[in-house]
C-alpha cells in the first residue's frame, strides 16, 4: 500500500507504537489484528485460521450423528 507504520496505526485506529510492537512482537489483541487486516482489505485471510477442522459442512452432516469408536472395556 505504500503506507508508512504511522499511517496503517492511524487508518487502523491504532497508536503506532502498539501497531509497531506488534510488528516487533507478533502479539497484538485480536481486535487490533482484525482492524489492521480491514485497512489492509485482508479479513478474508483470518477464515482458514479460524475454521472448525470438523465442523459440519451442510445440514444433513449436523442431523446425522458421526459414529464414534467406542474405548473397549476389558472385564475382569
Amino acid at each position: 500500500m505504500g503506507w508508512s507504520q504511522d499511517e496503517l496505526a492511524r487508518r487502523a485506529g491504532l497508536r503506532p507504537s502498539t501497531y509497531r510492537l506488534f510488528e516487533q512482537t507478533g502479539r497484538i489483541a485480536l481486535l487490533r489484528l482484525l482492524r489492521v487486516l480491514s485497512v489492509l482489505d485482508r479479513l478474508r485471510d483470518i477464515d482458514p485460521v479460524c475454521a472448525l477442522p470438523d465442523a459440519p459442512r451442510s445440514l444433513d452432516e449436523l442431523l446425522v450423528p458421526k459414529r464414534q469408536r467406542g474405548r473397549r472395556v476389558k472385564h475382569a
